[in-house]
């Protein structure tokens, strides 16, 4: 990019992005962030394009680029701080037609703006905050103009009323078409961690740490000084203490940098937890157990709190062993006190190793201990209801007595490294190097003393690593268990790389809808643990058709729901909607037009209000017609009655610790919560099993009237 050219009038039209124009900046504001760019060959907007065409424009252009695209929703009185942190940022200018301002960065109350001229411009903060709320406050400021126009007010009185009624009326009026742009939390780590400023904060702390230590030495250089030298405290005094006081500032910036610091990683890291633990797939989490993904969760918090901590310590106590190595060199023996020490260092290490291998084993085994509880807890009924007393605690007792085990061969560990191989060995070797020293005639007195601060400033070192080996120790074994529900998010960044989805108009959809049937399956099989569930499968659904299918337990009918919503890939075969694979569709794209209400043990109630989970499927918070609709076909599925009796009705909280729901209101809540996702094939898997047949003829009189194309699965 070109330099950066002053705002000013004649530049306001290079910065204002038409809709046609969107495809060509939008790769460039990605680029800004240090996104991996899959693919920079962006379809055009659609002409006369709609608000929510562009936010379907956007999202596919996010999924093409690997970045994150967020519907930014604002109010008049958070719009300033919105601008100020929120950048780089698309922000949408209303009119006759909609335009576009791409936002790079803030600073200083300046806005950096990407023009389609290819250069940076600048743009007050404040001329910006007034265009987005110029369509608010235009209706007030003439009402109160109207109003104050027969008083005697002075102008500096009005505007202060003006400014007085505007945040009153205003304050938390909603303010719509900002998008923020994020890197994916699995892509690469380094263009993240300098999105936040991490890597400037650590330079920063290094340095803060490194004059906190020099200032320290020198302190005790003015003393020693004076000390060895007897010549007193005379004109120095005021030197040591002003050293003193000029080290505390540095200290207290490192500290505030490396509290900021954990906050940062950790940010970035419990993102890229989440972000791969949501991207695994669900077969997987099954069958290791959701316990398993618990305790690695609770592990990464270990890691983002005390572990990124001590690992600052440690960077700390490094400083620390190489001012130490230098200042030994400087006193008697320089050359065996500095082999000494590392030497000793090298001791020091390999019995880390080994600590470390200690480490591991009790940690994985305390993760299994973990797991194995969750587990019991959720199936603590049917233990209690089928399991042999005798036997109820037969493998936490085998648990317990490996526990004990691994954990006396780390105690005695811990008390080589922390005992010997720490300060207290490292103190009783190198004092006994100096004793020939103290034994001879005339020892240099001011060498000896640098010698000893030498080997004091090593012990301290070594006992604030050895405090922070055993967080040390367990932030690395925890990396690798991060590592590998990373792995997750990789792998789903190569698939979106290998075949980007396509965009497609609504007139294509249109076309795609009478050219080709709904649902093809050709030729598709599926095998699980060695056994075939489908077999060279075809199937072909026309939009608008009711089907029902029946089989027996186990025949492979909900592994068939699965592979139509793209909730598992077939091993052979391909699988088309509209013409087209998941992989054309992209798999967000395709869910959005294929909805299936698993089996009553795989669904599950949200702990939140009855509204977030029969409207999980849209955007939220939802707007008032989404909620009047959302209520109107609950009330179709014969929930009115429920809804009346909870005190906050669509409100209520609802799930294990809120409102109880009985099996067949789980059913219809989870039928209300796919009719409302209004898609093109609905697939409800055993959904009317739990209901009496009064409230089943109700119920699918509701979901025929309100369901595009139907495929219902039930027993014979």
């Amino acid at each position: 990019m070109k330099a950066v050219e002053n705002f000013s009038d004649r530049l306001d039209r290079a910065i204002i992005w038409q809709c046609e124009q969107l495809h060509e900046g939008l790769p460039l504001l990605a680029k800004s962030l240090g996104a991996s760019h899959v693919s920079q060959q962006l379809p055009s907007v659609p002409a006369k394009a709609n608000q929510q065409m562009i936010g379907h424009w956007l999202t596919h252009a996010a999924t093409q680029l690997g970045v994150e695209i967020q519907h930014t929703r604002t109010t008049y009185q958070k719009l300033k701080q919105m601008l100020h942190h929120s950048t780089p940022l698309l922000v949408t200018l209303t009119g006759a037609t909609p335009t576009f301002l791409l936002l790079l960065r803030c600073k200083r109350g300046v806005l950096y703006a990407l023009g389609h001229d290819q250069n940076i411009h600048k743009l007050p903060l404040q001329k910006l905050i007034k265009l987005l709320s110029a369509p608010l406050e235009q209706p007030w400021l003439s009402m109160i103009d109207h109003m104050l126009a027969p008083l005697d007010v002075s102008e500096s009185h009005r505007r202060q009323i003006k400014q007085e009624v505007l945040h009153r009326q205003l304050e938390n009026v909603p303010i719509q078409g900002c998008y923020m742009l994020r890197l994916l939390p699995g892509d690469r780590l380094w263009p993240q961690l300098r999105q936040t400023h991490i890597p400037i904060q650590v330079a920063l702390f290094g340095i803060a740490t490194a004059i906190a230590l020099i200032l320290m030495l020198a302190s005790w250089m003015v003393i020693g000084r004076d000390v060895f030298l007897q010549s007193g405290f005379h004109g120095h005094l005021d030197l040591w203490i002003l050293l003193l006081l000029t080290s505390i500032p540095f200290q207290i910036l490192a500290i505030h940098l490396k509290n900021n610091l954990s906050l940062d990683i950790g940010y970035l890291l419990r993102r890229r937890v989440l972000d791969g633990i949501l991207q695994l797939e669900p077969d997987e989490i099954r069958h290791q157990g959701s316990g398993n993904f618990l305790v690695r969760v609770m592990n990464i918090e270990f890691l983002e709190g005390q572990g990124l901590s001590t690992v600052f310590s440690v960077f700390t106590a490094l400083l620390q062993l190489f001012l130490a190595c230098y200042i030994l060199t400087l006193g008697v023996a320089t050359e065996t006190l500095p082999l000494l020490l590392i030497v000793f260092i090298a001791v020091f290490l390999f019995f880390g190793f080994l600590r470390y291998k200690h480490m591991k084993a009790w940690i994985l085994h305390s993760r299994r201990m973990g797991f194995d509880l969750t587990e019991n807890m959720v199936g603590h009924r049917t233990r209690l209801a089928q399991q042999h007393p005798e036997h109820l605690h037969d493998d936490e007792d085998q648990l317990l007595a490996r526990y004990v085990k691994l954990s006396e061969q780390m105690d005695h560990n811990e008390s080589l490294v922390r005992h010997i191989c720490g300060r207290r060995g490292w103190l009783l070797l190198s004092l006994a190097s100096l004793f020939l020293i103290f034994t001879t005639p005339h020892p240099d007195v001011v060498q000896l003393a640098i010698s000893i601060g030498g080997i004091l400033l090593a012990a301290m070192a070594l006992e604030q690593i050895g405090q922070a080996l055993y967080p040390v120790i367990a932030a690395c074994i925890v990396w690798e268990q991060f590592r590998y529900i990373d792995r997750s998010s990789q792998h789903y960044l190569q698939s979106i790389a290998q075949s980007p989805p396509r965009f497609m108009q609504s007139a294509e959809l249109e076309r795609r809808s009478r050219a080709y049937p709904l649902m093809e399956l050709h030729g598709v099989t599926y095998t699980c643990y060695e056994r075939t569930l489908l077999n060279n499968c075809d199937l072909h659904i026309k939009a608008g058709q009711r089907l029902l299918l029946e089989g027996a337990s186990g025949g492979g009918k909900s592994t068939l729901a699965a592979l139509l919503a793209a909730l598992k890939q077939p091993h052979q075969g391909q699988i088309h909607l509209l013409g087209m694979t998941v992989n054309q569709w992209g798999v967000q794209h395709w869910r959005k037009h294929v909805v299936v209400a698993p089996q009553f043990h795989e669904n599950h109630v949200i702990n939140e209000t009855f509204a977030f989970n029969v409207l999980m499927g849209k955007n939220w918070p939802p707007t008032q017609e989404e909620l009047q609709e959302a209520e109107q076909i609950c009330r179709e599925l014969c929930l009115g009655d429920l809804l009346d009796s909870m005190p906050a009705g669509m409100q209520q909280v609802v799930g294990e610790s809120g409102w109880r729901l009985s099996h067949g209101e789980r059913s219809r809540m989870f039928i209300a919560r796919s009719l409302l996702q209004k898609p093109r094939l609905m697939i409800l898997d055993e959904s009317f099993a739990a209901l009496d047949p009064e409230t089943l003829a109700r119920t699918l009189q509701c979901v025929l009237q309100r369901s595009n194309t139907l495929l219902v699965i039930a027993h014979p």
